[in-house]
């Protein structure tokens, strides 16, 4: 069975806007912590789009998830995400760790998220 954050991980990495909006509730409570500043948002369709797609723009594609862990700790869930993203200036990693709890529907309401930033992948590198 695959959970709430699998979902939204592989919803995020497409950029599938309706495929957030259906794993999201639509009176979400988010904070997250990215490199330099701190997000919160009360409503789905503004985490999406004043939040998730600031993080990933339009030019930011995530060419593969890389690494996709959940776990659950105590009453809350925890999803692990690596992914590799092919940005203007290079091919980058992005880590973010996001605790979350779902709603009676199986929509994430409370989700708490911190992101590593965008980490440039050396030229020689092969192995991400």
């Amino acid at each position: 069975m695959t959970t709430a954050g699998e979902h939204f991980v592989n919803a995020l990495a497409k950029r599938d806007r309706d495929g957030l909006l259906r794993v999201i509730a639509p009176d979400i409570d988010f904070g997250g912590l990215t490199p330099g500043r701190s997000w919160s948002e009360s409503s789905a369709p503004e985490l999406i789009d004043n939040v998730l797609f600031q993080w990933f723009e339009p030019q930011d594609i995530v060419e593969e998830v890389v690494t996709l862990e959940v776990d659950t700790l105590l009453d809350a869930q925890r999803v692990g995400y690596r992914f590799r993203v092919s940005c203007p200036d290079g091919v980058h990693l992005v880590e973010q760790q996001m605790y979350y709890e779902v709603n009676g529907s199986g929509q994430i309401c409370w989700m708490r998220a911190v992101c590593s930033g965008f980490r440039p992948i050396p030229d020689d590198s092969t192995d991400a």
